[in-house]
C-alpha cells in the first residue's frame, strides 16, 4: 500500500490548493496520520491514559475508579455493552451533563436501530474532531486519486431528525459536519440546503434524482448501496412526476424553486430516457460485510466505475480509513480511540501487536464519547498492517449468527449462497422439528432451484454445516417460494426499518427470531 505522504495534492485551482495547504493545513493532517500509524502502539497507550485522566471526574469515572486506572491496569475495567451505559445516558438526558463525559455534549446521536433497539450516543467536541480527522484523510486520499473528476458531489442521506430531548438536540455526525464544511466544498454539493427539511427518505431520493439530472454529479456518497438502488427504482416509477416538476422549475413534491435550469429540453429528454447517475465517475459507499450482493447489482446496471469504501464507521465512531479503491479494507483510525480485540471463541482480549492476519475478532472501543471498553458487537477481520496500524475490514454483526447443532452459520454464508444461486432476494430461516434450514426466496418470475443443489452449495460454503448434514444432526435444506407480495411482507417483518438510509439488510433468521417480530 502506498505511503499516504506520497499522495501529493494535484492542481485543483491555485486558490483551492492555497486554502487546503495554508488554511486547512492538510499537509499537517497527513503528516500527523503518518506519525500516528508509525507509532501506533505507543500512541494507543497515550490515548487511553488521556481519555481516563480527562474523564476521572464524570459520574462514570467516579463509579469505575478511573483515578486508579491507566493503560497498565486497564484490564480491571470490565468490557461493557449498552446495557451498562444506558442508566448513565438516562442521567445525562435528565440534566447530569457530566454523567459520561468531561465535555458537555453538543448533541446526542441516535443509532439507526436496524439491528437492535436504537441507542443514544453523546457527540462531544473531541469525538467530533477525531471523527473529522479520519474523514479528512479519506477525503484527501480520494482527492489525490481523482481530483479533477469529482467537482460535483451528491450525498444521499436521510433527513435530519430535528428532535430535542430534555436538554440536548438529537443530530447525526453528518448533520454537524455538513454545517461546518468550507465554502468551496458547500458549492460542490448538489443537494440544496432549501430541501434539507424534507425528512421522508423516498421523497429525498426523488429530489436527489431530479437534481442529478439537472446538475450531473461526478461523485456520489451513499453510506448504503441499497439506497442507490432505491433511487434508481424510484426514478423509473416516477419519471413523469420528475419531468412535470422540472418543467415548473420546482423540486418534486415541493413549492421550492430549483433555480435556473440550463439546457432544460436536453434535461427533460434525459429524465424520460436515461439513468440519473450516468454522469458519475466515482462512488463512495459500504463495500464490506454482506454488501457485495448490492455492489454486484449496481455493476449489472452499468456502474463499472471505481468505488471506495467509506470506512468501518457507525454512530459510535469512525474506526477505519480506506485509501484504496474497490476493497472494504481500511487502516484502523489512529485519531481518538483506544482499541482492543477479542478472540471469537475464547473472548480472550489481545493487544494489537498479537493480531493475526486473516483472523476475525470482536472489536472493543474506548473513546471521547462516553463509551469505555465498549463491545460494539461487530466482527472485523485483520487484513494486514500499514506501518504499525492494523488494516481491517468489517465482516458482520456478532448477532447475525445461527447454530442449531453447532453448524455456525452466519450472514456471510447466506449472502454467498444467494450469490451462487444468482438471486439477491432471500432469507435462510432456522427451523426445528426436525432441525433444518428453510431457504425462502422471492418466487416472482425466477427459475425454480432444486433443494439438493442449494443444500450442496451451503455444505461447500460452510464445512461445519456439511459435517452436521453428514451425521444427520441437521436435515436437508428446505426451499420455500413466495409470491412477491407475500415475500415483501416477510421482508418487512425481518427488516422493519427500510426507510432509514443506514438500513442493514438481514438475510439470516435464527430460530425463534421470526416468531418474535
Amino acid at each position: 500500500m502506498k505511503n499516504i505522504l506520497e499522495c501529493s495534492l494535484p492542481p485543483g485551482g491555485i486558490l483551492e490548493d492555497f486554502f487546503l495547504k495554508r488554511v486547512l493545513k492538510t499537509n499537517k493532517i497527513l503528516a500527523e496520520f503518518e506519525f500516528r500509524t508509525k507509532n501506533f502502539i505507543q500512541n494507543q497507550k497515550e490515548a487511553l491514559d488521556q481519555i481516563i485522566e480527562r474523564n476521572e471526574g464524570t459520574r462514570w469515572g467516579r463509579d469505575h475508579k478511573f483515578s486508579r486506572l491507566n493503560h497498565k491496569n486497564w484490564n480491571s475495567m470490565p468490557v461493557i455493552t449498552y446495557e451498562q451505559v444506558e442508566p448513565y445516558m438516562n442521567r445525562l438526558r435528565n440534566g447530569d451533563v457530566y454523567a459520561l463525559t468531561n465535555e458537555v455534549p453538543e448533541a446526542l446521536a441516535l443509532t439507526s436501530g436496524t439491528s437492535s433497539t436504537p441507542k443514544f450516543i453523546p457527540l462531544t467536541e473531541s469525538s467530533i474532531s477525531n471523527q473529522k480527522k479520519g474523514a479528512d484523510v479519506w477525503n484527501l486520499s480520494l482527492r489525490e486519486r481523482c481530483s479533477k473528476q469529482v467537482n460535483k458531489i451528491l450525498i444521499l442521506s436521510g433527513g435530519s431528525r430535528k428532535k430535542k430531548l430534555e436538554i440536548l438536540p438529537v443530530k447525526s455526525y453528518t448533520d454537524i459536519v455538513k454545517a461546518k464544511q468550507p465554502g468551496y466544498v458547500q458549492k460542490r454539493m448538489i443537494f440544496s440546503k432549501e430541501v434539507e427539511s424534507v425528512s421522508d427518505l423516498e421523497h429525498r431520493l426523488l429530489i436527489a434524482a431530479q437534481q442529478a439530472f439537472i446538475r450531473q454529479p461526478t461523485l456520489l456518497i451513499s453510506v448504503n448501496p441499497i439506497t442507490i438502488l432505491k433511487l434508481l427504482e424510484l426514478t423509473d416509477e416516477n419519471r413523469a412526476e420528475i419531468g412535470r416538476a422540472t418543467v415548473k422549475g420546482k423540486y418534486i413534491g415541493t413549492d421550492i424553486n430549483t433555480g435556473e435550469i440550463k439546457n432544460k429540453n436536453t434535461i427533460l429528454g434525459n429524465i424520460f430516457s436515461k439513468n440519473p447517475l450516468d454522469s458519475l465517475k466515482f462512488i463512495g459507499t459500504w463495500l464490506g460485510g454482506t454488501q457485495h450482493l448490492f455492489i454486484d447489482e449496481l455493476k449489472n446496471k452499468g456502474f463499472n466505475i471505481p468505488m471506495r469504501d467509506l470506512g468501518y464507521m457507525a454512530t459510535e465512531g469512525r474506526f477505519s480509513i480506506p485509501i484504496e479503491d474497490n476493497t472494504p479494507r481500511g487502516i484502523l483510525n489512529p485519531f481518538g480511540h483506544y482499541y482492543e480485540f477479542a478472540e471469537l471463541n475464547s473472548r480472550n482480549l489481545l493487544p494489537i501487536q498479537e493480531l493475526e492476519q486473516g483472523k476475525e475478532y470482536n472489536i472493543i472501543v474506548t473513546g471521547e464519547n462516553g463509551l469505555y471498553r465498549y463491545d460494539i458487537q461487530d466482527i472485523i477481520r485483520m487484513e494486514g498492517r500499514y506501518n504499525e496500524a492494523p488494516i481491517i475490514s468489517f465482516m458482520r454483526k456478532d448477532e447475525c449468527f445461527s447454530s442449531l447443532m453447532g453448524e455456525k452459520i452466519h450472514e456471510n454464508h447466506v449472502v454467498e449462497l444467494l450469490k451462487q444461486l444468482k438471486t439477491e432476494r432471500g432469507f435462510l430461516i432456522a427451523r426445528t422439528d426436525p432441525p433444518h434450514y428453510e431457504l425462502t426466496l422471492n418466487g416472482g418470475g425466477i427459475e425454480k432451484i432444486k433443494p439438493e443443489l442449494a443444500d450442496n452449495l451451503l455444505q461447500k460454503i460452510n464445512p461445519e454445516y456439511a459435517q452436521k448434514r453428514e451425521n444427520n444432526r441437521l436435515q436437508s435444506l428446505e426451499l420455500n417460494y413466495l409470491e412477491k407480495p407475500t415475500f415483501d411482507n416477510l421482508d418487512k417483518r425481518i427488516n422493519p426499518n427500510q426507510e432509514h438510509d443506514r438500513y442493514k439488510k438481514k438475510y439470516l433468521v435464527p430460530y425463534g427470531k421470526l416468531e418474535e417480530k
